[in-house]
């Protein structure tokens, strides 16, 4: 059955989407829609790290975070995800370590 929308957990909100174009970016998303600007773009291309966000999905019962370029990341890839900025990340995480560990 085909969906007319995409759903995810930003920073422990629900957010759902409609009408997505096939290019619109993560960080797109984050900036523009969301007014999040703690998340930056500095190359547009993957390479730099300032877009990095944590992006988890539910795998054997728990989420498993990875970081990924929210500048390259496909809006609609998103769907079914929880996404997080590091930012809110390392403020709520007691042991800091885990969202600087390397993956």
């Amino acid at each position: 059955m085909a969906r007319d929308h995409i759903r995810f957990l930003l920073n422990d909100r629900e957010v759902t989407l409609r009408d997505l174009g096939a290019t619109d970016t993560l960080l797109d998303h984050l900036r523009l829609d969301q007014r999040l600007r703690g998340t930056k773009e500095g190359c547009a291309e993957g390479d730099c790290g300032a877009c990095t966000v944590l992006v988890g999905r539910l795998e054997a019962g728990a989420v498993r975070y990875q970081p990924v370029n929210a500048c390259i990341r496909f809006l609609a890839s998103c769907d079914g995800c929880m996404s997080s900025r590091w930012n809110i990340c390392a403020a709520r995480m007691a042991d800091y370590t885990r969202c600087s560990a390397p993956w």
